[in-house]
């Protein structure tokens, strides 16, 4: 998993007036909590953004007070109407158990459904996954080189990882679509 450093200050203040003064100054109020740990922090936004609104899933290093933490991002809250991010929730990762966090999917190989014409179309991008955070890989790799024209890569399909994933093994991750011109030439050579 791909780490990034992050300098936070520690918040004294609380409630409504002293978040929105702090947004106005360009920094994100958040909380970092973990076993032992509980503690209210600002985060610079333009720090939060690069990490925020990306694919990718990091394993966050907070510097706080001189102590840095490892963390990941469990829930992140943004604006109604402006979507810019109004709260953030940093959870302490234990090194020595489980953690429950979202991946993304990366599709590798080339399926002989597209070589005969079709067209591979992924269904998801994250996959939630649960291990150890030094099991967990910065994307899960899918091997999509045995999927065929009309058919479909389902969670149940996937083979072991180090981690275990938290989907429903019914969800389907890709597809190989047939085009209609596709469609339509088939039927046309069954009718013959």
């Amino acid at each position: 998993m791909q780490e990034v450093h992050i300098q936070a200050q520690e918040r004294k203040e609380r409630g409504r007036s002293a978040a929105q003064r702090a947004r106005r100054q360009g920094l994100v109020p958040g909380v970092l909590y973990g076993k032992d740990v509980h503690k209210l922090l600002y985060v610079r936004r333009h720090d939060l953004n690069k990490i925020v609104y990306t694919l990718e899933t990091y394993l966050v290093n907070v510097e706080l007070n001189g102590e840095t933490f490892q963390c990941v991002i469990r829930e992140v809250q943004y604006h109604p109407v402006h979507d810019y991010i109004m709260h953030v929730d940093f959870y302490c990762v234990p090194k020595d158990e489980p953690v429950t966090v979202e991946l993304p999917v990366k599709l590798v190989g080339v399926a002989p459904g597209v070589l005969a014409g079709g067209q591979l179309v992924q269904q998801i991008r994250k996959m939630r996954v649960k291990g150890l955070i030094k099991d967990l890989p910065s994307a899960v790799e899918v091997d999509v080189s045995n999927l065929q024209l009309g058919k479909a890569l389902l969670v149940r399909d996937l083979p072991p990882y180090p981690f275990r994933v938290r989907m429903a093994p019914t969800v389907a991750i890709a597809r190989i679509e047939i085009p209609r011109a596709l469609r339509v030439q088939r039927e046309q050579q069954q009718q013959s």
